[in-house]
């Protein structure tokens, strides 16, 4: 029974700490990690399972696939890339647009960011793909042009924000 015990204690430990570890490697890239914003594709912001919720596509998304069905008829192993790199310049508003698929051999310059991408069929993935929100906000979110997200020097990206068609944070009035 003390070994039951035992075995639980550590654990939960084990458990709690690694939960607790990813929680600060996310705190980390909020603090720290460079602001990228990328533009949305437009999408249907609700599900009747699930609530209230947007669909994060973002438009450098097909231009990433494209570059990749280019890629994929360049080599004639018709061997398809499922997940890797890409380039995106950053301009001093910090909006981001697709410049290549990263090449280990080019260095990047100081407006460059690279981004991890992994591509499920037909759709590619920056990270977020979908943001829930409380009931009855939808008309917020509904313009919702831009998704701010931060990123590492590696590649890793977490959203921050949405914005609006002028770049500029939504904010939720008070209700």
């Amino acid at each position: 029974m003390k070994i039951r015990i035992a075995l639980l204690v550590v654990f939960s430990f084990v458990v709690l700490g690694g939960l607790n570890f990813l929680v600060f490697q996310k705190e980390r890239i909020l603090a720290s990690g460079r602001p990228i914003i990328l533009k949305l594709a437009p999408v249907d912001p609700r599900s009747l399972i699930q609530g209230d919720y947007m669909v994060l596509d973002y438009e450098i998304n097909g231009q990433i696939r494209k570059a990749l069905e280019d890629a994929r008829k360049e080599e004639s192993s018709g061997y398809e890339k499922t997940k890797g790199y890409v380039v995106v310049s950053i301009a001093k508003d910090s909006l981001a647009t697709f410049k290549r698929l990263h090449d280990p051999s080019i260095p990047l310059s100081e407006d460059e960011q690279l981004l991890k991408f992994k591509k499920h069929d037909w759709r590619v993935q920056l990270g977020a793909e979908s943001y829930f929100f409380q009931e009855g906000h939808a008309k917020y979110y509904e313009r919702a042009s831009y998704g701010e997200l931060k990123a590492t020097p590696s590649g890793t990206t977490l959203l921050y924000a949405l914005r609006d068609d002028k770049m500029q944070p939504i904010v939720i009035q008070g209700d």
